[in-house]
């Protein structure tokens, strides 16, 4: 969101926390996820976009996307670990649900993303 901010989705419990060290929790299986986001975006002055339709998730989603995401993060932890240099954490992006992380490899101010996708465990 930015570079400040951080969230966290517990895939057992559909619950969204929220900026570090202070908790707020959004249901995710509840229809008022969109109403919530916004009250916490202007408690801390963040842009939340307009969104015409959120659908709340349901407990079987989140069950196999906990597997997937279990095993994406620890694949790329392991890559992580091999790395030289500067390189990111692990990311979720909020667009395609993927994960990745970025390595700037120092040469000619390159970098190199590798990520992993839920869209079929394409690469």
């Amino acid at each position: 969101m930015n570079n400040t901010t951080e969230i966290k989705i517990n895939l057992v419990t559909g619950d969204l926390y929220f900026h570090n060290e202070k908790g707020y929790i959004v249901y995710l299986t509840r229809e008022d996820i969109y109403d919530r986001l916004k009250d916490i975006g202007i408690k801390y002055n963040i842009n939340i976009p307009q969104i015409s339709s959120l659908t709340n998730l349901n407990t079987t989603d989140l069950d196999d996307y906990l597997a997937f995401a279990t095993k994406a993060n620890r694949s790329l932890e392991l890559f992580r670990m091999k790395l030289i240099g500067h390189f990111t954490q692990v990311h979720l992006s909020p667009d395609g649900f993927d994960f990745s992380i970025e390595w700037f490899t120092d040469k000619n101010e390159k970098q190199i993303g590798v990520g992993i996708s839920p869209r079929r465990g394409t690469l």
